[in-house]
């Protein structure tokens, strides 16, 4: 009883700071405080910029193939789309394109929901009201019973990252995290795995390949031998799979092709794109401390020692440290867990961890998986005392956060950081045995 009221707590003391942090924003968004600060990515935007839902809807209309400037007109698609869609404009010379960044899974469902978008042929805006329909009738019947229980949960389904990803319009992040959700959900009730999770974790992966981490949940069970076998066939279905979507995005979408996807990851890897505000990585957190720092540093350190030290924080070098810092706990964390020493529940924490901190998700809607982990977690009727506290942490990560352009602290950069790997090492050191 005592720790279902806990929980419970945690949920009202969520629900009331974050209608006093977005009321607290909306009051001060005319004070100059917050003109230095954002919440949402329009609130940084010049005025009668549009770039709602750009992350979806700006790359569908960016297909001329599809649509030709008539018909966009007719659309009521805003001008900087039509003319200056950064999506519809060759970069590095004439040959790669800014869409060419999306995966092969990703263009078939851009095109897709382009051609459908023209079928329509009502307003611009149709195909974004349907997929966010799509996805909150998925809620609805995922976490309806939960909900009837604890009504205050709908602070924790609709916060922030799941705002902020209707925000961008970014539908692809939601149906990425809802696959990683039903995997995650069904790695934690069942015993094994079976070919419908697989078809989750591909399809999840072809969206966002960050996710391939969470392929250690179906060698969980596994000794050397039968761990081998399944590495094997679940990279080799991967692969399989993305070589066919491979296929038909090349012809749906011609000119797309591999070698310019890789060539468009490596620049958003090694670009400054993945420093962007939004972004709850490790790296992104010393990229904004540096920088929010430098004024103070030129004080104390000669000019030549604080390029040196801005080369390193901004190079791939440091990014390749991280990477493999965070991996290595991840296998840490595994064999514990093999060994039965961690539960199914501190094990995933640790997998979405590492994927937020280690991998540069961009943009904060990513941590949409954390709505999920912690709904998980509430309705769990495992008894551990650490859940208590992984809620805890998870409801401070998706509470709102304000982040500046300026070389300023961030603070969602801030507190997102410090609560992410709080939660990894409390979930690595839990030490709680599996029943």
């Amino acid at each position: 009883m005592t720790r279902k009221y806990n929980k419970k707590n945690i949920v009202k003391v969520f629900s009331f700071c974050s209608i006093i942090l977005y009321s607290f924003f909306l009051i001060s968004i005319h004070t100059e405080f917050i003109k230095s600060y954002t919440l949402f990515y329009s609130d940084s935007n010049k005025p009668g910029e549009f770039s709602l839902f750009g992350d979806l809807l700006s790359v569908i209309y960016s297909f001329d193939n599809i649509f030709s400037e008539d018909t966009l007109l007719k659309l009521g698609v805003p001008e900087n789309w039509i003319y200056y869609n950064p999506y519809n404009f060759p970069l590095y010379g004439n040959e790669i394109q800014m869409i060419w960044s999306q995966t092969p899974l990703n263009i078939i469902f851009l095109i897709g929901s382009g051609h459908l978008a023209n079928l329509i042929g009502i307003n611009f805006l149709v195909i974004f009201f349907i997929y966010t329909i799509c996805m909150l009738i998925f809620f609805y019947k995922s976490f309806k019973t939960a909900l009837k229980k604890d009504l205050n949960l709908l602070f924790i389904l609709f916060s922030f990252p799941f705002l902020f990803l209707l925000e961008r319009g970014n539908i692809l992040a939601g149906i990425g995290g809802i696959f990683i959700y039903l995997l995650f959900k069904n790695f934690i009730i069942n015993d094994e795995l079976d070919s419908v999770d697989l078809f989750f974790f591909i399809i999840a992966c072809s969206i966002r390949p960050n996710y391939l981490v969470f392929g250690l949940l179906f060698l969980f069970k596994k000794d050397l031998k039968f761990s081998i076998l399944e590495f094997v066939k679940v990279g080799t279905a991967f692969i399989g799979v993305n070589s066919i979507f491979l296929f038909f995005a090349s012809k749906l979408f011609p000119g797309y092709k591999f070698e310019s996807f890789v060539f468009m990851v490596r620049e958003h890897t090694v670009g400054t794109i993945r420093f962007q505000p939004w972004n709850s990585s490790l790296h992104g957190f010393l990229h904004n401390l540096f920088y929010s720092s430098r004024e103070y540093f030129e004080i104390i350190f000669r000019q030549q020692l604080i390029l040196r030290i801005e080369e390193l924080i901004i190079g791939e070098g440091l990014n390749n440290l991280i990477l493999i810092f965070y991996i290595g706990l991840l296998f840490f964390a595994f064999f514990n867990a093999k060994k039965r020493q961690l539960d199914k529940i501190s094990f995933v924490a640790i997998l979405a961890s590492v994927t937020a901190l280690s991998t540069s998700p961009y943009f904060n809607y990513h941590l949409i998986i954390f709505i999920f982990l912690f709904l998980v977690i509430y309705d769990s009727e495992i008894s551990r005392n650490i859940s208590f506290l992984q809620l805890t942490l998870i409801a401070l990560i998706l509470l709102p956060k304000l982040n500046s352009y300026l070389p300023v602290f961030n603070v969602s950069t801030l507190f997102n950081v410090v609560f992410l790997n709080l939660l990894l090492f409390v979930s690595i050191f839990s030490k709680k045995r599996i029943h």
